[in-house]
């Protein structure tokens, strides 16, 4: 039988931050959630793990269900919307097993299926697809890395087909991607050290894939790159998971690192390191009108049981409050998480995976 999963929306009015107020909460029954877009038309649309798009329309009632496939052996990471209102949805392959990197998917605006292409790199490559952007003319970019390869991003036109793709000649991966600027991308990833040690590496790009920059920061610990975002025209924060090298994931944490537009570190901060739990990590980050930030994820007690956290912090990271969702689920052994927040004409929507 086939298993489906809940769905929460919750939410939030930019006008009482000073503590958190739920206006709704609405459930949908879909497997697997893995990505959330703000949509042209001012809805949501929402990424199923084996390749379903969720249209929900601008009052979050649901347009349509779109399946690629229920039987699909192709597990899907991220979608986008491209300049035409389709969606594309991306997937990784084993970089391991062939010199594929992964595969984008095309939908029109209403869900319907268009086509597929499949990418692959002219020699034998550790690289996957990360991540994927839009560019114009329906067009997109892919963010291609290993942890041990080199970023390669990607250029392809509205077809899928390929204009240009250049690899980076610094050795360390790349996670995510984020446009900087009309003309320019940043890309957040990883340096593998030694399995004790991952430092954090952050790149500038221009649209025509040449490397302009390249910093890289340490804490002496085993980090990742879970996300990247635009606080204003001259500061970006990074969401990063990190444990330190004795604990093997026990008592790991989650560090906010604001940076400027040069890539220089204006602070980072630890974020409910305190507590004693399996796994803690936080998915998706926003800031907030006072210069603080929003971030959901979710706390683990045991390896096969999490608890949703939805936290707010200040503009130096300190927390202000933070509530848990999912009790119930949780004391059943369940595995829940805060999977995105969105940002929407002063409201704030949490997307929350309740198995």
């Amino acid at each position: 039988m086939r298993k489906h999963f809940i769905l929460l929306i919750l939410s939030l009015c930019a006008t009482t931050l000073s503590f958190a107020q739920s206006n709704f909460y609405k459930s949908f029954y879909i497997t697997n959630l893995y990505d959330v877009i703000k949509t042209n038309d001012n809805g949501f649309a929402c990424l199923t793990f084996n390749g379903g798009i969720l249209k929900l329309d601008s009052n979050t009632h649901p347009q349509f269900y779109k399946e690629l496939s229920s039987t699909s052996t192709l597990f899907f990471y991220k979608i986008i919307q491209t300049t035409d209102s389709g969606f594309i949805i991306e997937t990784p392959y084993n970089p391991f097993n062939s010199n594929g990197i992964g595969c984008v998917v095309k939908f029109d605006k209403n869900g319907n299926y268009l086509w597929t292409q499949k990418y692959y790199y002219p020699t034998y490559s550790s690289n996957s697809i990360k991540d994927i952007i839009s560019s114009d003319n329906n067009g997109f970019y892919l963010l291609a890395s290993g942890c041990v390869g080199s970023p390669l991003l990607i250029k392809c036109n509205a077809s899928g087909d390929i204009i240009w793709q250049k690899k980076s000649s610094y050795t360390a991966g790349a996670m995510k991607i984020l446009r900087y600027a009309d003309n320019k991308f940043l890309i957040a990833g990883i340096s593998v050290v030694n399995d004790y040690l991952r430092k954090i590496n952050l790149y500038l790009v221009d649209t025509s894939g040449t490397y302009l920059w390249l910093k890289q920061y340490s804490n002496n610990g085993v980090n990742l790159i879970n996300e990247i975002t635009k606080i204003s025209d001259n500061e970006y924060s990074l969401l990063i998971y990190s444990q330190d090298s004795t604990t093997s994931g026990l008592h790991s944490t989650n560090i906010t690192m604001r940076v400027d537009s040069s890539g220089n570190v204006l602070w980072a901060k630890k974020r409910l390191a305190s507590i004693p739990i399996h796994y803690n990590t936080m998915n998706s980050l926003v800031g907030t009108n006072d210069g603080g930030y929003l971030s959901t994820g979710y706390l683990a007690l045991t390896t096969t049981a999490s608890r949703i956290v939805y936290s707010k912090t200040d503009s130096m990271n300190n927390i202000e409050w933070t509530r848990y969702f999912g009790n119930a689920a949780h004391n059943n052994g369940g595995t829940n998480e805060g999977i995105k927040i969105i940002k929407r004409n002063g409201d704030y929507f949490v997307f929350i995976l309740n198995r």
